[in-house]
């Protein structure tokens, strides 16, 4: 998971030796957003 242009999104990947290949990519949902906060909150 990881923020682009302000939106969190969700990103499932697979390493093959030395390459990263991406399989897919897509904006988080509500119930994936909440549970982002709650492990990475600061403060």
């Amino acid at each position: 998971m990881g923020t682009l242009d302000g939106r969190l999104m969700v990103l499932v990947h697979t390493q093959r030796g030395t390459v990263i290949r991406i399989i897919s990519m897509r904006k988080a949902n509500e119930c994936e957003i909440q549970m982002f906060k709650e492990r990475y909150a600061t403060g």
